[in-house]
């Protein structure tokens, strides 16, 4: 599909606009990796509004249209890699989202379902009589499904390490889709007085990053 990005001021705002959603969006991500390393647990809500919905979209989803829109040309090889990359840790944040619901939310209503029906009394309760065959099959159900939720647990430290990687994709890519970017007005204001987030965010491509923006240097490769 052609790709239409507007004259240079509206791709300078694009640009912009990139690099700041994939500051607010890689900085919530790391805070959950940091929250799941403490707790085992992640924040449904914050996941949920990085992606957002179609009337009021997320940080991720605006990143993930936006790189399409800069990078999606056949020209632009780190371009093109760039915008599947992020289009992947959009996709990678869903999945994870969906997997905190289930395994905080389903799992645990099916955990106390089973022990409000089953560990006492040895009958399921309700508000009819319940033949024997009947209160097993309900019995094996509730067991089998507890055991499917409870995988989305351990599919939340396998979908981190698929963003951890991601992002280290993402970051060298970021450096040479923006090396001479530095005359960018609205980049460089952005960027003005958020060196402790940008380096947070870019992690070891950090240096590459501003010495990219500068027209400067070579672009170390991800190990």
């Amino acid at each position: 599909m052609p790709t239409n990005r507007g004259k240079p001021g509206t791709i300078a705002r694009m640009e912009c606009q990139l690099i700041r959603d994939f500051s607010m969006s890689v900085d919530a991500l790391l805070e959950q990796f940091s929250r799941f390393k403490r707790s085992g647990t992640l924040s449904h809500p914050t996941l949920s509004e990085l992606i957002g919905v179609f009337e009021n979209r997320g940080s991720l989803w605006r990143l993930k249209d936006v790189g399409h829109l800069l990078f999606s040309t056949p020209e632009n090889p780190a371009g093109q890699l760039l915008d599947r990359t992020l289009g992947a840790i959009y996709h990678e944040t869903v999945k994870l989202m969906e997997a905190t619901y289930q395994s905080q939310h389903y799992a645990s209503a099916c955990k106390t379902f089973l022990e409000r029906n089953f560990s006492n009394a040895g009958n399921v309760e309700n508000d009819g009589p319940s033949s024997p065959a009947e209160e097993a099959v309900i019995a094996r159900s509730a067991g089998r499904l507890l055991t499917v939720l409870q995988e989305c647990t351990d599919d939340l430290g396998c979908g981190i390490e698929r963003l951890e990687e991601l992002l280290e994709i993402a970051r060298p890519l970021l450096c040479i889709c923006f090396a001479g970017k530095g005359s960018n007005q609205m980049l460089t204001k952005y960027l003005a007085g958020r060196q402790e987030l940008i380096k947070r965010i870019m992690a070891g491509s950090y240096e590459d990053f501003i010495g990219a923006l500068a027209g400067r240097g070579d672009i170390s490769p991800a190990d």
